[in-house]
């Protein structure tokens, strides 16, 4: 998220070249962990910076409901979890088994399920 978010007046000018571009986030910070509401924070922050140009949106409570949502009507599913941390990735699984490209850090499972260009695509460099 911050990768994406790093530089706005790029994200700007790509989403008036290429056309509309939404976001959507869900999950679920639990009470005591305060990076994950900075981040939910963050989100918001970024959403009213860029509410001229670029939906941005937050679904709460993160659960199987939700994700079946999700993977029906989104074009790409991306996951940029911080490498070596992420558990195994299942949003992800079902996107795939949807037919929706990734395009992902290689961790997880999408060490496994990522063929370039065909599955999807992968976010910088392999994990030994």
């Amino acid at each position: 998220m911050y990768l994406i978010f790093s530089d706005i007046e790029r994200l700007r000018r790509i989403s008036k070249e290429a056309g509309k571009i939404q976001f959507i986030f869900a999950g679920k910070a639990h009470p005591r962990d305060r990076p994950g509401k900075e981040l939910i924070k963050k989100i918001f922050g970024v959403s009213n910076q860029l509410r001229e140009s670029i939906k941005i949106v937050y679904l709460v409570n993160y659960d199987m409901k939700i994700a079946k949502m999700l993977i029906s009507g989104v074009d790409l599913w991306l996951n940029t979890p911080q490498k070596l941390l992420e558990a195994s990735g299942t949003s992800g699984m079902k996107a795939v088994h949807n037919g929706i490209p990734n395009f992902s850090v290689l961790d997880g499972w999408w060490i496994e399920g990522h063929i370039e260009g065909v599955t999807g695509w992968s976010i910088g460099p392999k994990i030994n």
